[in-house]
């Protein structure tokens, strides 16, 4: 015979139930907000790292003082070695004269986007055949595997 209070307890079991699960419900759900949240906060921790180093790098930019008027090449040479033949370069007047294997080295650079560096005075400069003849030279000596001559013209 099931007495009163024998039907106090399981009613109170069936709501101790109801309640785990709904407290089971609720912590799934804040487990998933969780990691929601802390995947949005690596992404913006990660944006707001890349922003702080393009504000150095362009406040750095900004106070960098101005280099001294230095002389620009006017014209120059370059012989050096590519898969063990020799290759040959030219540049006057503007114009730029190259062996084609030199150029297409050359090109292939360019389209890579390297970025030469040259260390005295510090600079930077984009591998090109078309710009400033520092960036034509310096990305022709690049392209050869090995310099045999490089003679250069100043004003």
């Amino acid at each position: 015979m099931v007495t009163p209070h024998d039907l106090d307890v399981r009613r109170q079991a069936a709501d101790a139930v109801r309640v785990s699960m709904v407290l089971r419900d609720r912590r799934q759900l804040a487990v998933e907000r969780a990691r929601m949240l802390s995947s949005t906060a690596f992404v913006l921790r990660a944006a707001a790292e890349a922003q702080r180093q393009r504000y150095q790098s362009d406040r750095a930019a900004r106070h960098r003082p101005a280099p001294a008027a230095a002389r620009e090449l006017v014209g120059f040479s370059v012989e050096g070695m590519i898969d063990g033949e020799r290759v040959a370069a030219h540049f006057a007047g503007g114009l730029l004269d190259c062996d084609e294997l030199l150029r297409d080295r050359a090109l292939f650079l360019v389209d890579l986007g390297e970025e030469l560096i040259y260390a005295d005075p510090p600079r930077r400069f984009e591998a090109t055949l078309s710009g400033r003849p520092v960036a034509v030279a310096l990305t022709l000596l690049r392209a050869c595997d090995r310099v045999v001559a490089f003679e250069f013209d100043l004003p």
